[in-house]
């Protein structure tokens, strides 16, 4: 892989993982942030389902004071009066109150009159009243309901009854006075239908409630009444990415745990948190495509570029090593100081090559270098020597060359230096055009391109030989000479002492 592509995958990587951390960072504060305030918009339609409920215990508690403070509902506690009865307690009247029961009941808790009304009926109650009768036989019931001028409360009642919104009065005459001779109780049951009207316009979708006693509690209401019970105030939980769940938890008048409330709310703010990612993302996306595009136009300008060109110059270098290559790069940074150094680099080995070259073109003796027993190397000494070309030598295996009285000895030495021994030179006899050369040999093992070859100085000392021969012959006639000259001077010697001898005799 070029190096190019390296850096543009890095690149490519490296801003790919860094729109995954930005990306990721942006999700982790935009989805805290919008759910505290999705969590707050919820809470807040909870509080106000809550003052809806409060509101509606006003209400209910205004119309059991129009009835409780009035002279015909005082009256009727003492007589008992059946037109009261006639009047009142019938299906229209509660209808038109919008209240499910009203009990009257004297001060120790007997009921003296009672109507109730079923609204998903549509008709008169007449289980309602055996059911309250044993809810006023409980002790703490009677006590919370009728021991104060006014009092409210949710009652559940047996038999999965919805849970019911009761307010007590004390029973006086129109102007206040009394003494008091007993309660009305108004209530209304939380059907779904009155749920609906009364507080679904708060919850935007929809708006429902269950008992926590109910034994077909669906598994949401079930989760959210556990952690309701356990501590929690509310409890949001988002239902798809279209809307979200609010739960919220009602006690009934003993503080017990009585039903719960859920609202269903549309999601906008997760929407608008959903836009604002996409928009932010694509606008991400954008900055980092052109941070990319502009940084690797600026990286190849700057920096592979400049590479590839130095790294062109250095193949085609390695190529033609003799080539006198130079690499133009402006600038002050490394990489134009780089290419000053290669430029002075590959100057001085022209400059070397060139030296060396001459050098082994000028030499009198023959240079080559074997790999492998085959000269790959030889300089132009060898065709003044032998008379042979050095097209007809490159490729051939130097043995050829040798006189076949020495080739047994140049083996032996060949295999003695490549074990590491250091040979002394030698002499022997190389074929050639004319006559066999006298050649001293003087080789060693050395490292040529990542590999061992053999490196020959083919020295011709024929001449010498010659000259040596001449030498010789001088000296032996030198010799001979000498030898004659001596026997001359000792015949001399001797005649004259024969001489001196006769001329002894002579005198006597």
């Amino acid at each position: 892989m070029s190096f190019r592509k390296k850096i543009i995958i890095f690149v490519v990587l490296v801003s790919f993982g860094l729109l995954i951390l930005l990306y990721s960072s942006l999700l982790f504060v935009l989805d805290k942030n919008f759910n505290y305030l999705e969590n707050d918009f919820v809470n807040l339609r909870l509080k106000r389902v809550e003052s809806a409920s409060q509101i509606y215990f006003d209400a209910l508690k205004s119309k059991a004071s129009d009835w409780a403070e009035w002279d015909d509902s005082y009256d009727f506690v003492i007589d008992h009066n059946e037109d009261f009865v006639v009047n009142n307690f019938n299906d229209s009247s509660l209808v038109n109150l919008d209240v499910s029961a009203v009990i009257y009941a004297d001060n120790s808790g007997n009921i003296i009159g009672s109507h109730a009304y079923n609204f998903i009926a549509e008709k008169t109650d007449p289980d309602f009243v055996s059911l309250f009768k044993s809810k006023l036989a409980d002790p703490y019931f009677k006590n919370y309901f009728m021991s104060t001028d006014y009092q409210r409360g949710i009652v559940l009642l047996s038999g999965n009854r919805p849970p019911l919104y009761l307010v007590s009065k004390k029973i006086l005459r129109s102007d206040g006075s009394g003494p008091s001779l007993g309660y009305i109780f108004m209530g209304r049951f939380l059907e779904q239908e009155f749920v609906n009207y009364r507080f679904g316009d708060l919850a935007l979708y929809s708006i429902s409630l269950k008992r926590v006693d109910d034994s077909a509690l669906p598994n949401d209401f079930l989760a959210a009444r556990n952690r309701l019970i356990m501590s929690e105030k509310t409890v949001i939980v988002p239902n798809g990415s279209n809307s979200i769940y609010g739960y919220s938890l009602y006690n009934d008048y003993s503080d017990s745990p009585a039903f719960v409330f859920r609202i269903e709310t549309e999601r906008t703010l997760y929407r608008y948190e959903i836009n604002i990612l996409i928009y932010i993302s694509a606008l991400l996306l954008a900055v980092i495509l052109l941070f990319v595009l502009f940084f690797l136009w600026m990286i190849s300008r700057v920096f592979i570029d400049r590479l590839v060109m130095m790294f062109n110059k250095v193949e085609e270098y390695k190529k033609n090593p003799s080539s006198n290559v130079s690499i133009s790069i402006t600038g002050k940074d490394e990489l134009s100081k780089l290419s000053e150094e290669f430029n002075e680099l590959v100057h001085e080995v022209f400059d070397s090559g060139n030296f060396y070259k001459n050098l082994l073109v000028g030499l009198p003796d023959i240079v080559a270098l074997v790999k492998a027993g085959r000269v790959i190397y030889i300089n132009d000494a060898i065709e003044a020597n032998t008379g042979f070309k050095k097209e007809e030598v490159l490729g051939k295996l130097m043995i050829d060359f040798v006189d076949k009285d020495y080739k047994e000895l140049v083996m032996q030495n060949l295999k003695l230096r490549f074990s590491g021994v250091d040979v002394l030179p030698y002499n022997i006899k190389m074929i050639t055009k004319n006559n066999p050369l006298d050649i001293r040999v003087s080789a060693k093992v050395i490292d040529y391109r990542g590999e061992k070859v053999d490196l020959i100085v083919l020295t011709n000392i024929s001449e010498a030989f010659k000259s040596q021969k001449k030498l010789a012959e001088k000296v032996a006639e030198l010799e001979n000479l000498n030898r004659i000259m001596i026997n001359r001077e000792l015949k001399m010697m001797d005649l004259k002492k024969k001489m001196e001898a006769a001329g002894s005799l002579d005198q006597k």
